[in-house]
């Protein structure tokens, strides 16, 4: 029996023994990290992500920013982030069955040639630029098919939004503008003035002052008084300078280069319709991309936290 007792205790000990080495071998493993390729940044769904795609982002300078204390690692937080949604995409969109054609893409490479400034990149880039282009041309053809075949388009928010829609919008004018003295040094703008105003336009005509002239851009109509309107209207038809106008608190010569008429009610309701469809489009995606990303298997190479 003495000998029986003991081989059991024996026993017994070997099994806890057994059972306590098991379990460390169990937390080891769990604790031990898998080795990480150096030129791999981040692993989706067992996809690898390179780090040369996010050093690219970095070199083409879409970033200008970096190098203050703290910003680097926030915009590599950033790319890495726009890289895992990209991935994710690209793998839905061939799920799809979405592709694009030769044709596309080399329409897509022509419309870039003046990124290269009309010369011909290397071989390598010019393949990287392709497979860019590809992947990007694939983007947008999967988050437009997800915008219309997911978006919900509700009677109650449509009503709330065309309720809020701006309605009644004036006729909008491309101009050049010649600034001239702030209003509270020319307060009457008597006659004497305006002819040295009229000289300053004659020599714009003639001569072209570019140092104070601004760039084309879009004024809307509810700027301007009727007298006004009915100048920028004139100079278009006429091809002729017009002003000076008071514009806010300055006075201005205008170049009038295009007229786009006021909307009509069909044109407001059709373009406050195509608006209230892209934000649900867009509210849509977005939800589709949060499932992707809560389902996805993310690994980040833990040398790019810092």
């Amino acid at each position: 029996m003495g000998q029986q007792k003991a081989g059991h205790t024996i026993g017994n000990r070997w099994i806890r023994v057994f059972l306590v080495v098991l379990l460390a071998m169990i937390l080891s493993s769990g604790c031990r990290e898998e080795p990480w390729d150096p030129e791999v940044a981040v692993v989706v769904n067992d996809q690898p992500i390179k780090k040369a795609a996010v050093d690219r982002v970095l070199e083409w300078g879409f970033y200008p920013d970096l190098g203050q204390p703290g910003e680097r690692e926030a915009t590599i937080s950033l790319i890495l982030d726009k890289l895992i949604d990209e991935k994710l995409i690209l793998a839905e969109a061939e799920k799809a069955g979405l592709t694009v054609e030769n044709q596309e893409l080399n329409q897509a490479q022509s419309s870039l040639g003046s990124a290269w400034f009309d010369a011909s990149p290397p071989p390598a880039e010019l393949g990287e630029l392709r497979d860019a282009l590809r992947n990007q041309m694939l983007l947008r053809k999967m988050t437009e098919k997800i915008m219309v075949e997911r978006r919900v388009l509700s009677a109650d928010e449509w009503r709330a939004f065309w309720a809020g829609w701006p309605k009644n919008k004036p006729s909008r004018f491309l101009v050049r503008v010649l600034l001239l003295p702030p209003v509270e040094e020319t307060p009457a703008l008597p006659a004497k003035q305006r002819q040295n105003l009229e000289k300053v336009a004659d020599r714009y005509k003639l001569e072209g002052l570019a140092a104070i002239i601004s760039g084309p851009l879009w004024l809307n109509g509810e700027m301007f008084d009727q007298n006004g309107l009915k100048a920028l209207e004139e100079g278009l038809d006429q091809k002729q300078l017009v002003g000076p106008l008071r514009l806010a608190e300055s006075w201005a010569i205008y170049e009038v280069l295009e007229i786009q008429p006021a909307p009509g009610p069909a044109e407001e309701f059709q373009a406050a319709q195509a608006a209230f469809e892209n934000l649900a489009g867009e509210k849509a995606f977005q939800e589709w991309l949060d499932e992707l990303r809560n389902g996805a298997d993310i690994k980040i190479n833990p040398a790019l936290n810092g």
